[in-house]
C-alpha cells in the first residue's frame, strides 16, 4: 500500500505537466482551423491565467478528487501544495509571452525552489516520511460528520476551494 501512495505522490503532477507540454506543442504547430484546438491555443496565448486554471482543474482538482474517493482520504493534496507553485512557475516561465530569463527571474526561481524544498522537507518530516499517513484534520472531521454526503461535497469543499488559491 505504501508503494502505491509513493507512486501517487511521484506521478500526481504528471498529468498537469503533460497537458501543458501537449498544449504548447499543439499551439506551436501550424495554425489550426477554427476548432476547439484553435480556441484552446488562443486562450493559452492571449489569456494565460485562464488557460492555467483550465488545465489545473482537470489535472489536479478532478484527478486528486477521484483519488480521494478511492483512497477515502484527501491526503494527496497536502504534499502537492509544496510543489504546485513550482508547476505554476514552470508554466509561466515557458509561456510564449514570457520574457527571457534574466537575473530577476533566476533569483525568483531559486527562491521559489528553496522555499518548496524547505516546505516539502518540513511536510514529509511531520508525516514521518509516510505518504497518506494522515489527512488534513478539517477534512477528516467533515467526513466523519457528513458521512456519505462528504464524497460529493468534497469536490467543491476540498478541491474547488484549492482552485481559488491558484
Amino acid at each position: 500500500m505504501a508503494a502505491l501512495r509513493w507512486a501517487a505522490v511521484a506521478l500526481g503532477g504528471a498529468p498537469f505537466a503533460v497537458s501543458v507540454y501537449a498544449l504548447r506543442g499543439a499551439c506551436a504547430a501550424a495554425a489550426a482551423p477554427e476548432t476547439l484546438r484553435a480556441a484552446a491555443c488562443e486562450a493559452y496565448a492571449d489569456w494565460p491565467v485562464v488557460a492555467l486554471n483550465l488545465v489545473y482543474w482537470p489535472t489536479f482538482c478532478l484527478l486528486f478528487w477521484v483519488h480521494s474517493l478511492a483512497a477515502r482520504s484527501t491526503w494527496l493534496i497536502d504534499p502537492y501544495w509544496t510543489l504546485i507553485p513550482l508547476y505554476v512557475y514552470g508554466y509561466y516561465a515557458s509561456h510564449p509571452l514570457a520574457c527571457a530569463a534574466g537575473p530577476r527571474q533566476l533569483l525568483a526561481a531559486a527562491l521559489l525552489g528553496a522555499w518548496s524544498l524547505r516546505l516539502s522537507g518540513n511536510y514529509w518530516r511531520r508525516e514521518r516520511y509516510t505518504p497518506g499517513a494522515r489527512e488534513d484534520w478539517r477534512f477528516a472531521d467533515l467526513r466523519a460528520e457528513l458521512g456519505w454526503l462528504w464524497y460529493p461535497l468534497s469536490l467543491p469543499v476540498a478541491y474547488g476551494s484549492q482552485q481559488g488559491m491558484l
